[in-house]
């Protein structure tokens, strides 16, 4: 027994820490990623490891190494914080960056070695600009992105964290603030609106409130992540200009009814009286509903947007509705009453109406938007059916009266994404199918990218 243990000692000479099992030694152990323990010589008998996380003062040991090279291993390890993703089966040290780690084997008198903690490896880095649908694009138009960083090296605490990116465009910039999906996401994310823009006949756009012309280059920087991994992506504003001014603000249909807005020669409307229009431009209106459809029975939320000329004269506007509906004004008048439509000349006014859907009502219902004063009329269509998708439900939904909500805004809210994760693999009400995993995940990542 005792050559037996004589011949261990000759041939073990070293302990290695290692990132890949044929690797060279390190002396440093990046966070969440795996590492291997290499001892050089066969020594004959169990030999077990001892890992020990020497500045929170916890470990374990390992048995059963494997045969590699010249030597035995143990590993794969996984070096991680208490709130990371932990693969099954694998073996965890606990730690955070700046521990030191120590191995020993347990052979003779024993031979160990130490390694500090970093921060997480830095990884390719990727930076892409999202649309509504989580489509990746390459040009921007009117409309709600997300600005999407994946960046594994810039999780460093269990807590979420933040990365600002400007918006840079023709020398001017502002700035956007990223922040973490979660608390070892390694995901970056945050919204931003790109708004289209008319002023005295000209159009531009505004992305995360940065006013741009149209074409302009776009380009969100970050310099501070070091010079060989800057992340910068460059996108041209989308041309705006395509077909009437209706069309160009609205990513809805609305149509313009000519027979009462066209001027006559002498710059008035037949049997109307005056009526400003300049270069058949503007006033020009963006319908936005706050859910794909309506429901039968519910209320239902339309914002509208007036893009008005500068100078024009205090206008109003009528809304026509289908015989049985009745239209209520929000925010113009300070509460939701019926009340007449005062709007001032600014560029653009917002004005919520909230419809109520008779019971009985299905199908396609035209509504007539007017600017009487203007001789305008817009026509826009509204569906109502009976079910909505699972999403907008969730949307919608007001845990505290267990219904839908559609006279608010559609939005995700944490009491909302609580609700919705009881709800996977069952048919939510009002909805046309069954709630998915996948609709759940894409919910919270627009909860979590919710500034």
């Amino acid at each position: 027994m005792l050559s037996v243990v004589w011949w261990a000692i000759a041939g073990a000479t070293s302990l290695e820490f290692r990132l890949q099992p044929e690797g060279p030694a390190v002396s440093v152990l990046p966070l969440k990623r795996s590492f291997f323990v290499f001892l050089e010589g066969r020594p004959e008998g169990d030999v077990s490891l001892f890992l020990w996380n020497a500045t929170a003062a916890r470990g374990f040991s390992l048995g059963d190494p494997r045969t590699e090279g010249a030597g035995i291993l143990w590993g794969p390890i996984m070096l991680s914080r208490e709130c990371d993703p932990v693969p099954e089966g694998m073996y965890v040290l606990f730690a955070a960056p700046g521990d030191l780690v120590v191995a020993a084997a347990d052979i003779a008198e024993g031979i160990s070695i130490t390694a500090r903690v970093s921060p997480p490896q830095s990884h390719p880095r990727t930076l892409q600009v999202l649309n509504s649908e989580g489509r990746e694009v390459t040009e921007l138009c009117c409309g709600t992105y997300t600005l999407r960083l994946e960046a594994p090296d810039l999780d460093v605490s269990c807590e979420p964290e933040e990365v600002t990116f400007s918006v840079i465009s023709g020398g001017q910039s502002t700035s956007v603030v990223l922040h973490e999906t979660g608390g070892a996401t390694g995901i970056f994310a945050a919204t931003f609106r790109v708004e289209c823009l008319c002023s005295s006949c000209e159009l531009s756009a505004s992305v995360a409130g940065l006013v741009v012309p149209v074409d302009a280059e776009v380009s969100f920087v970050n310099e501070e992540l070091g010079s060989s991994s800057t992340v910068r992506l460059q996108f041209t504003v989308a041309g705006l200009c395509e077909g009437s001014p209706a069309s160009v603000v609205s990513p809805f249909p609305l149509v313009e009814d000519k027979a009462s807005s066209s001027p006559s020669a002498e710059g008035e409307d037949e049997g109307r009286g005056p009526a400003w229009e300049e270069g058949g431009s503007l006033p020009a209106l963006a319908v936005r509903p706050t859910a794909e459809a309506a429901l039968p029975g519910k209320d239902f939320l339309i914002t509208l947007e007036l893009f008005l000329p500068e100078g024009a004269p205090d206008v109003s506007l009528d809304v026509d509705t289908p015989p049985s509906w009745r239209v209520y004004l929000k925010d113009v008048c300070g509460e939701v009453t019926p009340c007449p439509i005062p709007t001032p000349p600014v560029s653009p006014t917002r004005i919520a109406v909230i419809l109520t859907i008779p019971p009985t009502a299905a199908g396609r219902y035209p509504l007539v938007f007017s600017i009487p004063e203007l001789g305008k009329r817009w026509e826009w269509e509204l569906e109502v059916r009976d079910c909505l998708g699972p999403q907008d439900v969730v949307r919608h939904w007001n845990p505290g009266t267990g219904d839908i909500d559609l006279a608010s805004p559609g939005e995700v809210r944490f009491e909302r994404l609580l609700w919705a994760t009881v709800q996977v693999g069952k048919r939510l009400p009002y909805s046309c199918r069954f709630f998915t995993e996948e609709d759940l995940k894409a919910l919270a990542a627009e909860w979590a990218s919710e500034d």
